[in-house]
């Protein structure tokens, strides 16, 4: 059979982590009036860029300090396997995080994925005062300090077949850009709210098994279309 041209996107925090290590952090060392900031982010009333700032407004803590509190989350224990999976069968896997890349990478790195290629933000903090430093990658609506979605279209541009999966409001925007979506939490509820189509999942082990299902089901219909159109042989 014909394999079908797949690019993978996940997201990072809460998807490959059990819990987002942002918001591990703020539960911490922040006060707690970040919460409202969050629930108005996930009410729609204010825009991402404008909740990561005002949120990590309220830390006072440096960088150093703050990376041993984001390594103590626990991994999804199946993410691994799912991203070894993508490798051994030339499938490109990339994170997309609304995070800082001081964090993915260390908690890489700690995994032992640092195989695995990221984008994100970063975070420059100097005198415990946290400033947010957005992904360099354009940015579509200029609404998000991390464009998620100016990568997927790169890759559509391309021919690529893109599946991604996601946990939380960041998601949002590029999850509805997808051809197909792996969901939970927020991300889910979101999706089923504007009747999105998703594969819901609570784990990596949920999305490897889907994953490999969906990859059989794509490379049947790329046979089904090469033996009715000639031409695309």
């Amino acid at each position: 059979m014909t394999s079908p041209k797949i690019y993978v996107y996940t997201d990072f925090d809460g998807t490959i982590t059990q819990k987002d290590l942002l918001y591990h952090l703020l539960d911490a060392a922040a006060p707690p009036e970040w919460r409202a900031i969050e629930d108005a982010l996930t009410a729609e009333e204010i825009d991402e860029r404008t909740a990561l700032q005002q949120e990590f407004a309220l830390l006072s803590i440096s960088l150093e300090e703050a990376i041993p509190i984001i390594l103590d989350v626990p991994i999804d224990p199946h993410f691994k396997s799912f991203a070894m999976f993508c490798q051994e069968h030339n499938i490109p896997l990339e994170i997309l995080s609304g995070g800082f890349d001081q964090f993915i990478r260390a908690y890489l790195t700690k995994h032992g994925l640092d195989f695995v290629p990221f984008h994100s933000n970063s975070a420059r903090v100097e005198n415990n005062r946290w400033q947010i430093i957005g992904s360099p990658n354009p940015k579509i609506r200029n609404l998000c300090n991390h464009c998620k979605t100016y990568w997927l279209q790169q890759r559509i541009q391309e021919g690529y077949t893109i599946v991604y999966i996601g946990d939380g409001n960041t998601d949002r925007c590029p999850a509805t850009h997808a051809h197909y979506r792996f969901a939970k939490g927020d991300l889910a509820a979101y999706l089923q709210k504007y009747n999105y189509s998703f594969i819901p999942f609570s784990s990596f082990a949920d999305v490897l098994s889907e994953f490999q299902q969906l990859i059989n089901r794509l490379k049947e219909n790329n046979r089904v279309s090469s033996l009715t159109n000639p031409s695309h042989r």
